[in-house]
């Protein structure tokens, strides 16, 4: 290994003539406009920019026979951030540069190339969003002598044709490579006569920084031997440790996979969409080809690469699994905008690629989707995560086949993450839902709420009920509304109570019309907008606590919670047609033991926490020693009401319908299934028609 100076201007020269390019087992170019001004900053102030690794090549003695290069970006565009391939070379003998890549890339944009931006609120089909700019130095700043993270000469790309209009003078970097010298260049500068001498220094140390200058510090190495080559880049890029970093595993993979980088590049490239929808990387794919492929989820170079001959083999069928998922995802509203976190989507890749049968479990995999992330079950140790969901949908025990080709939400009922986080919704869980502002998780809650809406179709959008402007604190105080109420709607109009999706056109048309005005107009009423309840904004907590409730019993449903019997009532009380059924309904119980002793009883309902035992039921006169501790004393607190023929002599009130159950039967069951009505109706029967009204 040799140690090498030269010029900026002599390596770009050498990028330019095709005698220096970039082998497969770099990542992409990543750096930002900022970094890449800052490095030329680094440049002026004579700070060191680092060391280079070069590897020398000589087609005549070393084989590089299905080894793949790739040329610098000399012309960078957000809308093709990918290198080109490298078909033919001009040269016998070349460079590869091992480390340095995005350093060198900067020089090289910046002082003979340009860069492509897209302008901020332009759409991405749109050509008229997209600028090309190039680097100028601005020589008119006052720049800071202060402190080192300060930036003392200021570069930017700017368009050439727009250049901005105010009193400063901003020099073209590239200029700087049409002279040999300073003194020709400042001569030509001063034919300009706009700069100042503190200027004309300026731009003559710039000339010397790129011209002049040794400032290009390199180790040439050479090795025919493309393994040995891997592990030099290794121990170059990680200081000589174990590598878990997806860009170096990526290295390897394509160190001993000529293709893959092509393959996932455009892989990539399409699944983001043209106009960067989504935000999948290398990190993304990596894991997933570990984990569908049945392999340890732990990113590490050793593991990697011992397996990369069944992942290239596999990959067809994995780009397939990942492609299908992001049409699933599209199709259900999901972009860039509203996903939190991508590694939850490796699941349901995971599921495809088995064969599971995705169309008929589209609407359970977008529920798992959405309670992953809104619990945020991938956000912390995601590899446990990971791994935990691979063991529930398969078992090593039938060959990593599918448990069931139709995927269900519950398989991941037993699953416990660090810090006893899971997949099951419970009431509370519930109830913070409705604390959520309008953002990407009331967007996720919305999408659960409104299945029928085809947002792959037409844009939908979060609409607030009662318009946002409505809630000027003056507005209110005209209305009468006190300061605690004034303070309270501040935060309410955000919650999901005042929220609905509405298609696009819908709502900018909507979003200063009142909603009983909207209403009036003949719109079509939300379903879940309670009937007879007043839309009058004075009466928007009335609106917004009727609202919740209807939307709470649908999520109880949707996310298949476990009902607290305490709160059942809160249900209940949310449809007056189901009540008043209910309260005009009687149950009845009868269990048979095994020594043909019969216990019945029949139970009515008069209101919250009223589930009345009519008096003569017959029940069982011992319990069981599995039987709830409430029991024994209910038995013990009424053995006065049950005669000696264990007939109970008086009504006897309960505060669920499972303790009244447990009291006939005497061991525990679950009321809402054991009490029916005449016609064999579940008493959760008419529970499950409440939430399911609309």
């Amino acid at each position: 290994m040799s140690y090498h100076k030269i010029t900026i201007k002599e390596v770009l020269k050498e990028i330019d003539g095709g005698r220096l390019f970039l082998p497969a087992i770099q990542r992409k170019f990543v750096w930002k406009e900022e970094q890449t001004t800052k490095l030329f900053d680094s440049l002026m102030r004579e700070y060191p920019i680092g060391t280079f690794l070069f590897w020398d090549i000589d087609t005549e003695t070393d084989d590089i026979k299905g080894y793949t290069f790739y040329d610098f970006i000399r012309n960078f565009d957000v809308r093709n951030e990918l290198n080109e391939k490298r078909e033919n070379f001009v040269e016998k003998k070349f460079k590869v540069a091992l480390d340095g890549q995005q350093r060198l890339t900067s020089l090289y944009i910046g002082i003979m190339g340009s860069w492509t931006i897209k302008e901020p609120r332009k759409r991405w089909n749109n050509p008229d969003a997209f600028i090309r700019t190039e680097l100028f130095l601005n020589t008119s700043s006052n720049f800071s002598n202060g402190e080192e993270d300060d930036v003392q000469f200021e570069f930017l790309f700017l368009d050439p044709k727009n250049m901005p209009k105010n009193n400063n003078n901003y020099f073209k970097v590239s200029k700087v490579l049409n002279y040999n010298n300073t003194m020709a260049l400042l001569m030509d500068v001063q034919k300009e006569n706009k700069y100042s001498e503190n200027e004309m220094e300026l731009i003559g140390r710039l000339w010397d920084v790129i011209c002049k200058n040794e400032i290009i510090n390199y180790y040439l190495v050479k090795e025919s031997n493309m393994d040995e080559v891997l592990d030099i880049f290794v121990r170059v890029n990680s200081g000589g440790t174990v590598l878990s970093k997806s860009d170096l595993i990526f290295s390897t993979l394509t160190a001993n996979w000529l293709e893959a980088r092509d393959l996932i590049d455009s892989l990539i490239k399409n699944i983001n969409r043209s106009n960067k929808k989504f935000s999948f990387n290398n990190d993304f794919i990596m894991r997933t080809m570990l984990y569908v492929t049945d392999l340890p989820i732990q990113l590490k170079v050793d593991s990697f690469k011992a397996n990369v001959p069944k992942i290239k083999d596999n990959f067809p069928k994995i780009e397939d699994a990942i492609k299908t998922m992001v049409l699933l995802i599209e199709e259900s509203g999901f972009s860039n905008q509203n996903i939190t976190s991508y590694n939850a989507l490796i699941p349901i890749v995971y599921f495809i690629y088995k064969g599971g049968d995705y169309k008929g479990s589209k609407k359970e995999l977008i529920k798992y989707f959405i309670v992953a992330q809104v619990k945020n079950l991938f956000g912390v140790a995601s590899n446990s995560a990971l791994t935990e969901t691979r063991k529930a949908l398969t078992s090593k025990a039938n060959n990593y086949e599918l448990n069931n080709k139709q995927f269900e939400l519950k398989q991941f009922n037993d699953i416990v993450l660090t810090g006893d986080r899971n997949f099951i919704f419970d009431e509370e869980e519930i109830e913070k839902l409705f604390d959520e502002l309008k953002g990407q998780y009331t967007f996720m809650i919305l999408s659960l709420l409104y299945p029928e809406i085809k947002i792959d179709q037409v844009e939908f959008h979060q609409d607030h009920m009662h318009p946002v402007f409505e809630f000027n604190p003056d507005n209110l105080k005209e209305k009468g509304l006190s300061d605690n109420d004034i303070k309270d709607f501040q935060i309410m109009k955000d919650q999901l109570p005042n929220l609905q999706l509405l298609k696009g056109l819908e709502n900018k048309s909507k979003s200063k019309t009142p909603l009983k005005e909207w209403l009036a107009q003949g719109n079509e009423r939300d379903k879940y907008l309670p009937k007879d309840i007043s839309t009058e904004l004075k009466d928007f907590r009335t609106f917004y606590n009727e609202r919740k409730k209807v939307m709470k019993t649908k999520l109880i449903d949707i996310l298949e919670v476990s009902i607290n019997e305490e709160k059942i009532d809160e249900i209940i009380e949310g449809n007056s047609d189901i009540k008043n059924e209910l309260l005009n309904t009687t149950f009845y119980l009868e269990r048979t033991s095994i020594t043909n002793e019969k216990y019945e009883g029949k139970m009515i309902i008069k209101g919250p926490k009223k589930y009345v035992l009519l008096k003569g039921a017959k029940v069982n006169p011992k319990t069981k020693e599995y039987a709830q501790e409430q029991n024994k004393q209910l038995k013990e607190d009424y053995q006065d009401s049950i005669d000696n023929n264990n007939q109970t002599t008086k009504d006897i009130s309960f505060e669920s319908p499972s303790a009244a159950a447990v009291f006939v039967i005497g061991y525990n069951e679950n009321g809402w299934e054991e009490w029916k009505s005449k016609e064999g109706k579940q008493l959760k029967d008419f529970i499950e028609r409440g939430k399911h009204h609309e």
